[in-house]
């Protein structure tokens, strides 16, 4: 078993060299409907692979908008979106606030089971 993202996966798929078992996000993706979201068997399953722009601390928040703008921008042009999807990419624009959330509420996540599982640094 092993788990792998969409676009690495696809073609491994399609040649029948794998069959997919499960999708660890919390829906079925719309390329693979037939495929079970690995929640149904363990509820609470949640992981996705997800993909943002990081910028070192202290960069103004004038720049930081700008970037964000033109990042929005690139992933809804519709040529963009359109070779993203194709790809199996699922496009979420998120503000900056809704996505320093998400990855810190990530961060807390996994910081929660390294501690559960007593995982000490070598």
């Amino acid at each position: 078993m092993i788990f792998l993202d969409y676009v690495a996966s696809t073609s491994h798929i399609a040649s029948g060299k794998l069959i997919p078992l499960g999708v660890t996000a919390r829906d079925r993706h719309k390329v693979w409907p037939n495929v079970p979201v690995i929640a149904e068997t363990y509820p609470g399953f949640d992981q996705i692979v997800y993909l943002g722009l990081a910028t070192p601390a202290g960069v103004p928040a004038d720049i930081l908008n700008i970037l964000h703008r033109h990042v929005v921008g690139a992933v809804t042009d519709p040529a963009i979106r359109s070779r993203l999807e194709g790809l199996g990419i699922v496009i979420s624009t998120p503000s900056r606030d809704e996505y320093n959330r998400f990855v810190r509420d990530q961060l807390d996540r996994w910081a929660g089971y390294v501690r559960d599982a007593k995982i000490q640094p070598e």
